[in-house]
């Protein structure tokens, strides 16, 4: 039998504290260890596309009565490991060698994100109608002293979150619009508003200069499989636009959010359908494509539009996103307008401001999607699909991502040409 001691392997994470979590939060498991003794503990990596800042493990305890079908839950444990791995593979320039100072603020950054994301879960894992897995243990991480780690729920072999080449259909995504609706109206209608001091942006500008150089690299992987004609009448505008990368984070986070009657908002941060999982949660539920939201490590006060220019422009094709900003939009600034007002609450934002923080942060998401490309580069490069189906999703990607670029330079000469302009 399991003597309840040891730790998953490569990891200083004990099973002895995964158990008492879960002897803690899960009735299940308590039911389970009523009537059976436990057997064994498995726990496998299955990192690859389900985390790149994280080690993702699926964990099986198996019991003495072999008729017992096994636990199943997920153990999450923050590293580079897996982002590295990508990099390295996608071929990635290393400019310089991390000093000893640049490796331990890396290494700060992401104990930063991941205590972040295990704030949430503790703070707020029971907010109404918000679509999240179980949480059954957290424990934040303490560098050279506590490895972090999170327990969740399994999602089951059936679940499956759309690959970026494809896109939602309407009414994915209108599900998917509510439940950011759903996020940013309870922070809004609470009493106690100092989640804005306790949830901040993660990035410093020193941070921006390392994705500047990760999203010129990734442009010039995206000309190698799209065709000329699709941008090369707007290339030098993308390569102003991408140098003007900071310039429009910085815009976005200190200026624009701070607007008169503008008004932050929760903001999970990284709303793309790799954080969108589809399936059938738990005995309770009925629908076979139910949804539930992961990757917290990112929420922040932020701004209002973010989560879903991010949604749209990477979720839909681009006929169902210009269709959606049209009818979407207006109707979820309506109902914030009439929730804040039937709750008392103080909402002073116009349409037209709604509308600018929507289009300014379509233009920040147009490059944040092109920061995530390599990682859907190496998703599809490593399955086992023939080479002609592999150049077929790359071409689906690579057109979602152009025609979001085209119409994100649209924006910019209407309304702020500074970010196409050549700043050298």
């Amino acid at each position: 039998m399991f003597s309840g001691f040891g730790f998953i392997e490569g990891t200083s994470t004990e099973y002895e504290w995964i158990l008492n979590c879960l002897k803690e939060k899960c009735e299940e498991f308590r039911e389970l260890i009523k009537s059976n003794q436990i057997r064994s503990i498995d726990a496998n990596d299955i990192s690859g596309g389900k985390g790149f800042i994280s080690k993702v493990y699926k964990v099986d305890i198996t019991f003495d009565h072999f008729d017992t079908k096994p636990f199943e839950f997920i153990v999450k444990i923050p590293g580079l490991e897996s982002l590295n791995q990508v990099l390295e593979e996608e071929h990635f320039p290393k400019h310089h060698e991390p000093n000893k100072e640049q490796e331990n603020n890396g290494m700060q950054l992401l104990a930063n994100i991941h205590n972040n994301e295990v704030k949430f879960y503790q703070l707020y894992s029971t907010i109404p109608n918000l679509k999240l897995l179980k949480v059954y243990g957290s424990r934040q991480w303490v560098i050279n002293k506590q490895e972090g780690a999170l327990i969740m729920a399994y999602s089951g072999q059936e679940s499956f979150s759309i690959p970026l080449h494809e896109s939602m259909n309407f009414e994915q995504m209108s599900h998917l619009i509510d439940q950011i609706f759903c996020l940013q109206t309870y922070f809004l209608l609470l009493p106690d508003q100092t989640w804005k001091e306790t949830f901040v942006f993660p990035f410093s500008p020193d941070h921006l200069d390392g994705m500047t150089k990760l999203i010129q690299h990734n442009w010039n992987i995206v000309k190698n499989f799209v065709n000329e004609e699709v941008y090369v009448d707007i290339s030098d505008h993308i390569d102003n636009l991408i140098s003007n990368f900071k310039n429009i984070c910085t815009y976005n986070t200190n200026i624009l959010i701070n607007k008169p009657h503008n008004t932050k908002v929760f903001v999970h941060g990284d709303l793309y359908m790799n954080n969108i999982l589809y399936g059938k949660f738990g005995n309770d539920q009925q629908e076979e494509n139910d949804l539930r939201i992961v990757d917290w490590q990112l929420v922040h006060a932020g701004n209002i539009g973010s989560d879903i220019a991010r949604s749209l422009l990477t979720g839909t094709s681009p006929q169902l996103r210009h269709k959606m900003e049209e009818s979407i939009l207006p109707k979820f600034y309506h109902n914030i307008v009439l929730k804040a007002t039937a709750h008392q609450v103080k909402f002073e934002m116009s349409w037209e401001m709604f509308k600018e923080n929507y289009n300014c942060h379509f233009v920040e998401q147009s490059l944040h999607f092109l920061m995530v490309v390599a990682f859907t580069m190496h998703q599809i490069n490593t399955s086992k699909d023939s080479q002609q189906l592999l150049e077929i999703k790359k071409k689906a990607v690579g057109m979602k991502l152009c025609t979001g670029l085209r119409d994100a330079i649209a924006i910019c000469k209407k309304f702020n040409q500074t970010w196409i302009s050549d700043q050298h």
